[in-house]
């Protein structure tokens, strides 16, 4: 799914999304084609023996669901034969924390958006 997002594998509108998003966990994949963040994220999905390669390839996967359902980032084509539910990205989505403020370094019962 990841090589046939915005026009195909060589496109770099993931990566660098990606990138300029969450410059501390994908920074690396700015400029990269689709294909070489698949390969990526693969290799991420390879090194899940450790708690923090297993976190890793989670917060890559979160990153990718985001990207590919969203609307203003996707492409419906592609990601719908591929079983996704194409604009309805959590990107956008907005939560409220509860009781759980302090966590987030907020306070309780604050809305938060997942991502801008």
């Amino acid at each position: 799914m990841i090589t046939c997002e915005n026009g195909g594998a060589s496109s770099t509108l993931l990566g660098n999304w990606l990138a300029s998003n969450f410059p501390h966990l994908f920074g690396s994949l700015a400029g990269q084609t689709n294909a070489q963040v698949a390969a990526a994220f693969l290799a991420a999905k390879g090194n899940v023996g450790a708690v923090q390669g297993n976190t890793y390839a989670q917060a890559f996967g979160v990153a990718l669901a985001m990207y590919v359902t969203s609307s203003t980032t996707g492409t419906a084509s592609c990601v719908s034969k591929f079983g996704f539910n194409f604009g309805t990205g959590t990107g956008g989505k907005t939560y409220n924390v509860g009781s759980n403020g302090a966590a987030f370094g907020v306070p309780n019962n604050t809305t938060l958006t997942v991502a801008r």
